[in-house]
């Protein structure tokens, strides 16, 4: 075979599978549900808006696409065109709906020969009929084929999406299937959140706070927002449609807000749960990420770039950065560690398949099955064991610390029972002396008014002697007044002489007895301190029991 045969057949072979690919879909009467995207050819279309054009792009250059699940990760101004051919092989008329399993796609048109197009999307979902996904109705005469284009074009998150043709029941079931199995997930998540919350109300610890905060952010973002089963709780609400379409408008592009928010709250319970305080390495990096929470949530509302796809890697790039933190505290064998591991882990590993699988890189064989929300209820349970065990141990602290003040109280009665004791010994001690001092200052105090007395009378009568001159007898009186007050103190400077060294004999006996006070507390803390032990020891022992 020449060269040229060689390349005729290798164009030939390819030209058959395109055909393949591209091949009409047979829908018969009893298919309630057949996968189109594996038989249908796609085109990407860059630099485009989310106004819906007037006619399909019939000249893209369109390829083969050979699964039946489309994941294009976050596209910027970028419209993804599906054409696809359905084939009625029936006698009869048949109806079928075109579902779109992403409820969070902004834009979608579908565009049918003869047929005006047809909006959905976000921003045109038009009334709301109780199905959560987008949906087209669509009806094939007998033995007829026809040529449909679906535009999808979503800014406001990850583009991936399955497309098939159900049937009304088939489409109400699966729809029912996932309202169900989110209120599952969501009545599991907003249990721990109230119980979570009756803690914090009783013990007003921040950690309780941080992570309610956590769980109301994640439980409104995954299940109530526009991307759950928020318009079915307004619908039954009866919120009018006027509401529902302005909801859609706004709720869907505070996304980015919902991720930051979720994040940051996240890593605020996580702080304050190892005290991150004590590392200055983590506490250091944990500032990094609020600063870059706060420069995306920035530049989002200042329409400057619309950061969900930033928001979603960095909060992946704290995950991991937190499992490397718990991986550390397991090592160095912390408390409640191995719970941390473990829930961390588990809501890693379901963010890691739910990131893999909105880029596009994994897809689950028979489609979604509810990793992501698995994750954060196991997640949520671990957490909530974590912060019970935490709940225990801060109540026999309190106990512990409620003993304490019982012997802090008892010791300082005691000991101040002991030193009006030894108070009332010296008092009694020391009678004989405070008497004589107090005798002698009344004698003093006697004498001070006999010599005021006295002192009148001689400066009288020195007066008088001035006057006659009398030389002798004054000099004679001032020295008698000069002796008799050296005796006076002299005989008080050896009354104060005895009396400071009785004080100080007493002071040191004082001295003495308050050191043996302090040997008697220092023995009675130790004693405290193991009975704390043994309490704590017989509180971990009753855990133990009652977790085997």
């Amino acid at each position: 075979m020449s060269f040229s045969q060689s390349i005729k057949s290798i164009w030939l072979l390819l030209l058959l599978i395109s055909n393949l690919y591209a091949a009409p879909v047979p829908i018969a009467e009893r298919d309630s549900d057949v996968s189109i995207l594996e038989h249908s050819t796609l085109f990407v279309e860059k630099n485009v808006h989310r106004e819906h054009p007037k006619e399909p792009k019939t000249d893209g250059a369109y390829k083969p696409f050979g699964s039946d699940f489309a994941s294009l990760g976050y596209m910027s101004d970028e419209a993804v065109w599906v054409r696809f051919e359905l084939k009625n092989t029936t006698e009869g008329e048949l109806t079928r709906e075109i579902h779109i399993d992403n409820s969070m796609l902004d834009s979608i048109t579908l565009y049918e020969e003869g047929v005006q197009p047809r909006c959905s999307g976000v921003f045109d979902r038009g009334v709301f009929d109780g199905i959560l996904d987008f949906h087209f109705t669509i009806s094939l005469k007998p033995q007829e084929t026809k040529v449909y284009y679906l535009r999808v074009f979503s800014n406001s998150c990850a583009t991936y999406f399955h497309i098939s043709a159900k049937t009304k029941d088939s489409l109400w079931l699966y729809n029912n299937k996932r309202e169900m199995i989110l209120t599952f997930f969501a009545a599991a998540m907003i249990a721990l959140t109230i119980y979570n919350g009756f803690i914090y109300a009783f013990t007003r610890e921040r950690v309780y706070l941080y992570y309610v905060l956590f769980l109301i952010f994640t439980i409104y973002n995954h299940f109530f927002s526009y991307t759950g089963m928020g318009l079915s709780v307004y619908s039954h609400l009866g919120a009018s449609e006027s509401f529902i379409s302005v909801f859609l408008k706004i709720d869907a592009y505070l996304g980015v807000y919902y991720m930051l928010f979720v994040s940051a709250t996240f890593l605020l319970f996580f702080g304050e749960l190892i005290n991150s305080k004590r590392y200055k390495t983590i506490n250091k990096a944990f500032q990094v990420f609020f600063a870059l929470y706060l420069f995306f949530g920035i530049i989002s509302a200042l329409n400057i770039r619309y950061s969900l796809d930033w928001a979603v890697y960095l909060c992946f790039v704290m995950l991991v950065y937190i499992l490397c933190i718990i991986v550390y505290l397991v090592y160095k064998k912390e408390e409640n560690s191995i719970y941390l591991l473990v829930g961390q882990g588990i809501n890693i590993s379901g963010f890691i398949l739910f990131f893999l699988f909105n880029t596009g890189d994994y897809t689950p064989q028979g489609g979604y099955w509810y990793f992501y929300e698995m994750s954060l209820t196991a997640e949520a349970f671990l957490f909530s064991i974590v912060l019970s065990k935490k709940l225990a141990k801060t109540k026999a602290l309190e106990n512990a610390l409620s003993t304490q003040r019982i012997l802090t109280r008892e010791l300082h009665h005691r000991v101040k029972n002991n030193l009006q004791f030894i108070v009332s010994l010296y008092r009694l001690k020391l009678k004989k002396h405070l008497d004589e001092i107090n005798h002698d200052g009344e004698e003093h105090a006697t004498m001070q008014k006999g010599e005021w007395a006295f002192d009148t009378e001689a400066v009288r009568i020195l007066d008088q002697l001035r006057g006659l001159h009398d030389q002798a007898t004054i000099t004679e009186l001032e020295s008698e007044k000069v002796s008799n007050a050296q005796q006076e103190s002299h005989n008080l400077r050896i009354l104060l002489l005895k009396a400071q060294q009785d004080l100080n004999t007493a002071q040191q006996q004082v001295i003495t007895l308050q050191q043996n006070l302090i040997a008697k507390q220092n023995e009675l803390s130790e004693v405290k301190v193991k009975a704390l032990e043994a309490q704590q020891n017989k509180d971990q022992a009753d855990a133990l029991q009652s977790e085997l």
